[in-house]
């Protein structure tokens, strides 16, 4: 068993220029593999369900893993203006790069890359990670809730709301 170490904080969101995809399987290849990008501070990624994504990430795995950069990371500033909300403004240089969030994965987390709908990848096994390619970009992540679950929560409110005035009213009526 291997494990990686940083003895410094990581920071919120950073790029990444390198990257391995990983399907989780057990076999000794793929754990070794797994190990090798986590050490050139590769950044890991489970495959996403959209061809497309999954066929650009493959396309070039983990290219720097044979001759990893001096610095295979870059700064993104972020920001969070609600707690379903996170703005990150970045430049990956002339390369694509995956921009990762220090933020727990879900399925209903939705990116937008320059205003136009990107895939939300799950990175380290439990973070995100967002595909951009080559220059600046700007980069959305909202948590949409599904309709039925918003409906559910709209309902749970109503009823604590009504617990609320009807406790009182109900103990004025019992009490007299």
């Amino acid at each position: 068993m291997q494990l990686f170490e940083t003895p410094e904080v990581s920071p919120f969101a950073s790029g990444y220029h390198t990257w391995a995809v990983w399907n989780g399987a057990r076999n000794s290849a793929e754990a070794i593999s797994a190990a090798e990008a986590l050490r050139s501070h590769a950044l890991l990624v489970s495959p996403p369900g959209d061809r497309a994504a999954a066929d650009a990430l493959r396309a070039d795995p983990a290219r720097a893993l044979a001759r990893p950069p001096i610095d295979p990371t870059f700064a993104v500033d972020e920001e969070r203006p609600a707690p379903e909300r996170i703005q990150l403004a970045l430049d990956a240089g002339d390369a694509p790069a995956l921009v990762f969030v220090s933020d727990g994965y879900h399925p209903w987390w939705r990116a937008q890359v320059d205003g136009r709908p990107a895939t939300v990848l799950r990175a380290s096994i439990a973070q995100m990670a967002v595909p951009v390619g080559p220059g600046r970009h700007a980069v959305e992540l909202r948590l949409v809730r599904p309709a039925l679950v918003a409906a559910a929560d709209w309902l749970t409110a109503a009823a604590w709301v009504g617990l609320a005035l009807g406790a009182p009213i109900a103990w004025l009526r019992r009490s007299e």
